[in-house]
């Protein structure tokens, strides 16, 4: 188990201006990452605001819970070796019943990223491709190494270079992958993994 403070900043962007980005940039490597979201029926971790995925590499797979803390997220990551019966490991449903969580995960959606990352000073700029329950959208995601106001201003700097600014984070992939889902009906009938 490893536990993680997260702080990121996100931006959609069109296919046009990713693309120029990452020509701009040119990172060597793609990873592809599947992420298998999950909750309970009643959507109780939700409630808590936090979000459970298990994504999926090539060669690993790892179990997160993010829960919101701020301006950024908590992480609890496990590996695991079989992502079909991750939430039967002991120290897994022991974090859940922590939290009050005794129903079945479900899963609720299914993202799928071709992700490069762009090193920079102050943390990682992901370039992601997302694919989601018929949906292709476009992200630059910073994720801070650093201080959050010194990562912040960093991202800032790099979308000037290409006429684009932040405001506010674009929802998380999470929370568009799951509108997506619900709206295709993906999940009605899932089965229960836990």
């Amino acid at each position: 188990m490893h536990q993680n403070r997260e702080c990121e900043y996100k931006l959609l962007v069109s296919a046009e201006q990713f693309h120029t980005i990452k020509a701009h940039f040119n990172p060597k490597t793609t990873v592809i990452q599947t992420n298998h979201y999950f909750d309970t029926a009643d959507l109780a971790l939700k409630a808590q605001h936090t979000s459970a995925r298990i994504r999926v590499y090539a060669d690993h797979a790892e179990l997160t819970f993010k829960r919101k803390n701020g301006n950024a997220n908590d992480e609890l990551t496990f590996e695991v070796n079989d992502p079909t019966s991750a939430f039967l490991d002991p120290s897994v449903k022991a974090q859940l019943a922590q939290w009050g969580i005794l129903s079945p995960l479900m899963p609720i959606g299914v993202l799928k990223t071709e992700r490069s990352i762009v090193k920079c000073r102050h943390g990682d700029l992901c370039l992601d491709v997302n694919h989601y329950h018929g949906i292709t959208d476009y992200e630059l995601e910073y994720e801070v190494t650093g201080d959050d106001y010194t990562g912040l201003a960093e991202f800032q700097e790099i979308l000037a270079l290409f006429d684009l600014n932040w405001t506010k984070n674009a929802p998380a992939k999470v929370r568009r992958c799951v509108q997506a889902a619900h709206a295709s009906g993906f999940g009605s009938s899932g089965p229960s993994i836990r």
